[in-house]
């Protein structure tokens, strides 16, 4: 699992699935406010990508952006994906 370095702001968790009950990956992300849960990981892809691997890749590759200067971004909603 990704952990949070001393300046990392992305990282992967468990945390409890509210809609369906049990835990979900979901990438987390940490400001002066604290740490807050973002996307879920909704299923796994195949060829070895399970959900924790899918988080742990997005995590550094948001933190890696984050570190080139990343300052924000928005999120489009799909109507194929559930929960979106």
């Amino acid at each position: 699992m990704f952990a949070f370095g001393s300046k990392d702001r992305f990282s992967c968790a468990l945390q409890p699935d509210t809609q369906n009950g049990g835990e979900v990956w979901m990438v987390m992300y940490r400001n002066d406010q604290g740490t807050k849960p973002w996307p879920k990981m909704i299923n796994s892809f195949g060829d070895g990508w399970n959900t924790q691997k899918r988080c742990d890749t997005i995590a550094q590759r948001l933190e890696s952006f984050r570190q080139d200067g990343l300052i924000g971004f928005s999120h489009r909603s799909d109507p194929k994906t559930p929960g979106s």
